[in-house]
């Protein structure tokens, strides 16, 4: 139960699983680095329960995903329920999740609808969730209205070519088999839909996912903020991450498709950069900061410009695979300047600096307008024409 400065909730977690009529439980709550209160109310839930396997670990700000693994591996059981500490559980969830579970041994995966329900401050006005980049919070997809302050959020039963097709939006809260969370090397920090990457780790090593086609979970909205990992959380970027990830579980004309366009997203992002740097002639730059952005982004282009180079056009249509070459010909000069930019940060040069900025901010167009041909050709050749598309959101 990872908990960042959300002691006020925490309680009313913790008395979701007490409340539970599958009684043999533990429970490990995570402080990820809070600034509030989280630590001493935990603390004070495990002295009000001695008689329940309660722990308090952590004390450093790692983020969700590496709070949840520090959760994990402090844990003993078999079975696994990843909560958020703002969140709850019905009485029934661990008894009919954990039963499917041990009537088929090959069941990693035990997960339930979602209600969706609104903490009072949150229905009484105080408008849409914001999430942590400040945006509005997106109604799920397969959310039936059922009041208010109340929705419950659907899913179909299990199927890998229909979670890969959809990338549907995930909770954390299922039942995990702790043999599988092991094999699958548990959540991957460096994932933004770490939840998804971790199903798909599992169920391409062999296990199943099983249903239980009841609201078991309630994921509560609240005026707080959910946090965010990464600011680059496009619906490209995440699909391009788990492509990269689990390549084997998408066809290659999709993952060129999604390459190709993440790679000119990489450079679209570095144009703020490139204009910092462009503006610095006189005033010179706060060569830390600027190095770290360069950097980040030199990586994640040369990373995303592999995936690319190492796919076959001609799995696409000539009209298609015509139109990604010209944009990764565009993103090739572009990212000359790009990781010109980057050596020139790391060794201080302001003058090769502004050199590199310049060139990448003049390269810049023709990737956007090669980029905008190409997402208009291959979301119609890609995932059909009017047919929903995991890169939309």
């Amino acid at each position: 139960m990872p908990c960042y400065n959300h002691g006020r909730y925490l309680p009313r977690a913790v008395e979701s699983v007490l409340s539970q009529t599958y009684r043999d439980v533990e429970i490990v709550i995570v402080d990820d680095g809070s600034t509030d209160d989280s630590a001493e109310v935990a603390r004070r839930l495990v002295d009000e329960h001695p008689d329940v396997r309660m722990k308090l670990v952590g004390e450093h700000r790692a983020g969700a995903p590496r709070a949840r693994n520090a959760g994990v591996a402090a844990s003993s059981g078999d079975y696994i329920l990843p909560l958020d500490c703002d969140d709850t559980i019905e009485p029934e969830m661990l008894e009919a999740t954990a039963a499917e579970m041990d009537a088929d041994e090959k069941v990693a995966i035990v997960y339930t609808y979602t209600r969706h329900v609104s903490e009072p401050e949150a229905a009484a006005g105080s408008g849409p969730e914001q999430t942590q980049t400040g945006s509005a919070r997106a109604e799920p997809p397969g959310v039936k209205r059922r009041a208010e302050a109340e929705r419950v959020q659907t899913y179909p039963d299990f199927d890998l070519a229909y979670w890969i097709r959809n990338n549907p939006q995930l909770d954390s809260c299922s039942l995990v088999r702790r043999e599988a969370f092991e094999q699958a090397g548990g959540y991957d920090p460096d994932q933004f839909a770490e939840d998804l990457d971790l199903w798909l780790g599992i169920v391409k090593r062999g296990w199943r996912a099983k249903l239980v086609p009841r609201p078991l979970f309630n994921y509560w909205h609240h005026g707080g903020h959910r946090e965010s990992t990464e600011s680059w959380t496009r619906p490209v970027d995440l699909r391009w991450q788990l492509i990269h990830k689990h390549p084997e579980l998408f066809e290659e004309r999709e993952r060129l498709f999604v390459s190709a366009l993440a790679l000119a997203f990489v450079l679209s992002d570095s144009v703020k950069l490139a204009q910092q740097v462009s503006s610095a002639k006189e005033a010179g730059l706060e060569w830390t900061s600027v190095t770290i952005q360069a950097d980040k982004l030199a990586g994640r282009y040369s990373t995303v410009l592999v995936d690319c180079e190492d796919l076959d056009p001609s799995k696409l249509s000539e009209s298609l695979a015509r139109s990604v070459s010209g944009l990764l010909s565009a993103s090739r000069k572009a990212g000359e300047h790009l990781l010109a930019l980057d050596e020139a940060c790391r060794s201080r040069d302001l003058n090769e600096a502004v050199e590199a900025a310049e060139g990448l901010i003049d390269a810049l167009p023709a990737v956007g307008q090669a980029m905008m041909t190409v997402h208009q050709k291959g979301m119609a050749e890609i995932y059909g024409p009017g047919a929903s598309s995991p890169l939309v959101q």
